[in-house]
């Protein structure tokens, strides 16, 4: 699909990200919580940034650490490290109201350069998020996603290379993900310029299941944050 720009993302704006001048995890969740629309459809709140320890008084600290207590030994207590930020979190929105269920989004970039495709935080490879994604799950949330986004260069004549490269990452992600039977959803995104236009287009899309880790400490972090943003619960499904 076409990208709709709106005033913050200019046509000049997302051209200088495709070709590496503005290319960042932060700029690309900056345009996710900009264009809901484009990668979630009509009906959602979302939130981008989420930092756990941003919603800890005083108060809430003791709570939470009186509290967190090991699943099979309730006598050693447990404190939480609050570890990774959640780069988008999300909800459906009904009637202006914020609701459950709540899903949670580790976003990866990735580029296409001389030959060979590279995350944006190094050289670690096509699992980049993975690991993050997997411990979002201790969160509380209903559902975690890991989106990779895969940003190809201007140069037309190499293109159609290079989104092999892209294809290449996307199966051996989702291989891990289905065959392990891990709980998580993952979307692959590529994102080009051509033809004058800049497109987005969606290249592999696995739902995520049920969180199995909804139950005590994790639970605890769920009220934290529906408290925190104004969340109250909702429907069972997506």
């Amino acid at each position: 699909m076409e990208i709709p720009l709106t005033s913050d993302f200019s046509v000049k704006f997302i051209i200088n990200l495709l070709r590496g001048n503005a290319f960042n995890e932060r700029t690309i969740v900056t345009l996710i919580e900009t264009l809901p629309e484009v990668f979630l459809g009509d009906g959602y709140w979302i939130e981008k940034e989420v930092n756990l320890w941003d919603f800890m008084n005083e108060e809430r600290r003791k709570e939470l650490e009186s509290k967190f207590t090991h699943p099979t030994q309730p006598d050693i207590r447990i404190i939480h490290p609050m570890q990774p930020d959640i780069d988008i979190l999300f909800g459906p929105e009904v009637n202006n109201e914020r609701l459950t269920p709540l899903t949670a989004v580790e976003v990866k970039l990735f580029k296409t350069e001389g030959g060979r495709v590279m995350p944006k935080a190094g050289w670690r490879g096509f699992y980049e998020g993975i690991g993050e994604a997997m411990a979002l799950l201790t969160f509380g949330f209903d559902f975690v996603e890991l989106w990779q986004l895969f940003f190809i260069p201007r140069e037309e004549e190499k293109i159609w290379r290079r989104l092999d490269h892209s294809a290449t990452y996307t199966v051996l992600v989702k291989n891990l993900i289905e065959r392990l039977k891990l709980p998580l959803g993952y979307r692959c995104f590529t994102m080009m310029e051509y033809n004058g236009k800049i497109w987005l287009h969606e290249e592999c899309r696995i739902l995520p299941k049920k969180n199995p880790f909804l139950e005590g400490y994790a639970l605890k972090i769920r009220s934290l944050i529906k408290d925190a943003l104004n969340v109250k619960e909702g429907n069972e499904g997506r």
